[in-house]
C-alpha cells in the first residue's frame, strides 16, 4: 500500500470533499500512557483514514521537567475535515481525558496538528505547521521515522531531529497503538 494517496474521493462514494494529508502528534504522561495513545488513534479513525503510525517513543518532558516522561507518536491521517474542523475534533476528543491546568502540564492525552497538506496558516486558534515542532525531539523523531518509511514530507524539511537535546528512546513499535 502506498503512503501517498491520490486525494480523490473513495470509489463508490458521493463524497466531493478533497482529502487532505495531516500529521498529528500524540502524547501522554498520565495514567496508562500506552492505552491513552491507543484511544487517541481510535479517535483519529473517526476523523479520517489512518495511513501510517510511527513507533512509540518515551521522551523527557518538555517545558516543565517536574513530571512523568511522555509516550509520543505521530500519525499520518487522510481527512476531509478542514484544518479548523480537525482542530475542534481533536480538542473534543481530548476533552474526555484528564489534564492538569497550566502550560506544558501533565495530561492523559494531547493531540496536535503538526502539518496539514503542506499548508501554512495562522489564525487566533491555529498555526500550521505547528510553531514549536522544529524545536521538539519528541515530534521530530517519530515524524522522521515516517518520512524514512516513505510517507510524504509535505514540504517540511527535517535537519537535526534532536534540537532540544532531550532523551527520546524507542518504547514499542507502531503495532502497540494500532
Amino acid at each position: 500500500m502506498s503512503l501517498i494517496p491520490n486525494h480523490k474521493p473513495r470509489p463508490g462514494s458521493c463524497e466531493s470533499k478533497r482529502l487532505s494529508l495531516v500529521y498529528v502528534g500524540l502524547g501522554s504522561n498520565m495514567g496508562d500512557r500506552l492505552s491513552n495513545l491507543r484511544e487517541g488513534v481510535k479517535a483519529l479513525r473517526k476523523m479520517g483514514s489512518i495511513l501510517a503510525v510511527s513507533s512509540v517513543y518515551e521522551t523527557e518532558p518538555w517545558g516543565r521537567e517536574d513530571q512523568n516522561w511522555f509516550l509520543n507518536a505521530v500519525v499520518l491521517l487522510e481527512t476531509s475535515l478542514s484544518p479548523i474542523d480537525l482542530l475542534r475534533a481533536l480538542k473534543s476528543a481530548e476533552a474526555g481525558f484528564k489534564r492538569e491546568p497550566g502550560k506544558w502540564s501533565p495530561r492523559e492525552l494531547d493531540m496536535d496538528i503538526l502539518l496539514y497538506d503542506g499548508e501554512t496558516k495562522s489564525t487566533g486558534e491555529l498555526v500550521i505547521p505547528h510553531p514549536e515542532m522544529g524545536n521538539r525531539s519528541f515530534v521530530l523523531v517519530p515524524l522522521a521515522e515516517l518520512f524514512n518509511r516513505g510517507a510524504p514530507s509535505l514540504g517540511y524539511p527535517i535537519g537535526n531531529i534532536c534540537p532540544d537535546g532531550k532523551v527520546v528512546r524507542l518504547f514499542s513499535g507502531p503495532e502497540a497503538i494500532t
